[in-house]
């Protein structure tokens, strides 16, 4: 049974192309006419500013594009200035790769006893589940992609999973795979299309 690493956040996670992920500023936006002077920090030779707030009628940063287009989904596709992350409502929980026959799976932790109990569940899922489609796409240009923090910056301290993925295009599906009562996953699969 090999071991899960395990990257969790208060709010969701989203998937990036390793090509395009250093364009995604989290809850950091460029700083405007207006802005305290005293909140601005210079990012990288850029005026930036931290923008927590979550107006779903007009986000003002990545982070909030991807809570918005959350708001009634489980999966959603984000543009942002590099590329496009693959969003996943994860608010909250701990999510992990792992693989089912052909297929990559995200499992998103909601509870288990303990890292082993959830490891050796999610090593044996069934061929059976019953999936739902989210009619999500998420198109992959070049090789390798992270699972990150949503809130914050792609930099090189913030802590992310990497996966050697293959170009392509990949369907979203989702379940809840509950295989015994102390344990409760969901599950999203990126089926090759």
């Amino acid at each position: 049974m090999a071991k899960l690493d395990w990257l969790g956040d208060d709010g969701p996670l989203v998937l990036l192309a390793d090509a395009e992920a250093a364009g995604w500023l989290g809850i950091w936006r460029s700083a405007r006419k207006g802005d305290p002077e005293s909140e601005i920090e210079l990012v990288d030779g850029e005026r930036m500013i931290m923008d927590v707030e979550l107006d779903d009628d007009e986000p003002a940063t990545d982070y909030a594009r991807a809570c918005a287009a959350l708001d009634e989904e489980v999966a959603a596709l984000v543009r942002f200035g590099s590329g496009t992350a693959l969003a996943l409502e994860t608010t909250g929980h701990q999510a992990a790769f792992t693989c089912m026959g052909d297929s990559i799976v995200i499992a998103k932790w909601i509870f288990a006893p303990d890292e082993q109990h959830a490891a050796r569940v999610l090593a044996s899922v069934p061929e059976d589940l019953v999936w739902r489609d989210t009619e999500v796409v998420f198109a992959l240009g070049t090789k390798g992609v992270r699972l990150h923090p949503a809130a914050s910056r792609s930099e090189a301290d913030v802590p992310t999973l990497p996966l050697a993925l293959a170009p392509g295009r990949y369907a979203i599906d989702t379940t809840l795979f509950e295989p015994d009562e102390d344990s409760s996953f969901e599950l999203f699969r990126l089926r090759a299309i």
